[in-house]
């Protein structure tokens, strides 16, 4: 996905070479969970980036994350559940206020989905993986509704029950998982707001 372009402007190289946009969110409500063991503070001390939620309005949080160069972007989150696999939707929250505003005009916000292997005693979350995606669409291009405006950045295009659909058939086994890395993140003590 081409960095100019991407909502996720804070985040770190690995996760804008593996996030996969979607026009349309990733959940329905009646999926929608709300886990307070997710707020508060959790910092990737590999990347050295720092992820902050907060309770947000109507079961979501609101993310704040900072990168290692202490850029911060803002984002809602929804936590969610489909078929006993927990999700998280990612939705840019605002953007830099002083983008040129014929730039601004062109850029589209999309969501982005994580999956949620574990919520304590540390967090454990990983993108929808860019590869596996691209894989995937390339052998079956009837997988999930797309388009590729450019070469290689394939932005889905599905509702979201077609998404699930997609997530979970590829999801029931860990060979076939269309998610990334796994992130692991260390909850910060609370009071704690510089990075060591």
């Amino acid at each position: 996905m081409s960095p100019r372009r991407s909502p996720l402007a804070g985040f770190p190289p690995l996760a804008l070479s593996a996030c996969v946009p979607s026009l349309n969110r990733f959940y329905v409500d009646r999926d929608i969970t709300f886990e307070p063991s997710l707020l508060g503070s959790w910092i990737d001390e590999r990347r050295r980036h720092v992820w902050c939620f907060a309770p947000g309005c109507n079961q979501n949080y609101r993310l704040s994350h900072t990168d290692e160069e202490s850029r911060t972007s803002e984002f809602v989150v929804h936590l969610f559940r489909v078929e006993g696999i927990v999700l998280i939707d990612l939705w840019p929250w605002n953007f830099d206020a002083g983008m040129n505003p014929l730039h601004a005009l062109h850029i589209l916000p999309a969501h982005n989905a994580m999956l949620v292997r574990q919520l304590h005693p540390e967090l454990h979350v990983a993108f929808l993986s860019y590869a596996s995606v691209r894989q995937t669409l390339e052998k079956d291009a009837t997988a999930v509704a797309h388009v590729c405006p450019r070469n290689n950045e394939y932005v889905l295009t599905a509702p979201p029950h077609e998404l699930q659909r997609f997530i979970t058939r590829h999801d029931k086994k860990a060979r076939t998982s269309i998610f990334g890395s796994m992130l692991e993140l260390t909850r910060q003590p609370t009071g704690l707001t510089s990075r060591a």
